[in-house]
């Protein structure tokens, strides 16, 4: 829907804009500077093409927020993470990543991405933040059936000049090496 389109129906018929969200962990630190070199050796190695924006390394934590209600949205993840942040810092509670994985998108693209094996901690604070914005009226959140927790190194568009034998190359050359590391989850961030 254009821009004109959505202003003609607020001026006009009262409705309101509706912003779409998600919450996502954005690494930090070591892990923040490992997948940028990931991402900048296949770049350069493969001469993958960049992304629309800037790459930033993250893991998507609850995908396709949509709401009216901006502050009743914060307010209600928030009280969702302070319940339940003291379990992030306990002994044990690590985020880890794996291997290379790959899999398509539901648009015919190709993800290259690092598999990531979030804690129990971590599974139960995705599952309460999506029941809880399920249950509020003005607020809808997407709950998918199959849940893939990666870190995406490259997203691969369908489109006329999607290479199938390039990702394929790639994917050869890569599936066979672990990438294991250990790291606390700490922040957690809302983006519209």
């Amino acid at each position: 829907m254009g821009v004109l389109t959505k202003f003609v129906r607020r001026f006009f018929y009262g409705e309101e804009s509706t912003n779409s969200y998600l919450i996502e962990y954005r690494h930090s630190g070591y892990p923040k500077k490992y997948f940028l070199n990931r991402y900048f050796e296949l770049k350069k190695a493969y001469r993958i093409t960049p992304h629309a924006h800037r790459y930033v390394p993250h893991i998507t934590i609850v995908r396709l927020i949509e709401t009216s209600q901006e502050q009743r949205l914060i307010n209600c993840i928030g009280e969702v993470i302070f319940r339940n942040a003291h379990f992030f810092h306990e002994p044990g509670n690590l985020v880890s990543t794996g291997k290379y994985i790959r899999f398509d998108t539901e648009v015919g693209g190709k993800v290259l991405a690092i598999e990531v094996k979030p804690p129990k901690t971590l599974e139960n604070l995705k599952k309460e933040i999506e029941s809880t914005l399920n249950s509020i009226q003005d607020i809808k959140c997407q709950v998918y059936k199959k849940e893939v927790w990666h870190t995406t190194i490259w997203n691969m568009k369908r489109d006329i000049y999607s290479r199938n034998d390039k990702f394929q190359q790639v994917w050869n050359t890569l599936k066979n090496h672990p990438q294991e590391m250990r790291f606390i989850l700490d922040r957690i961030t809302l983006m519209k």
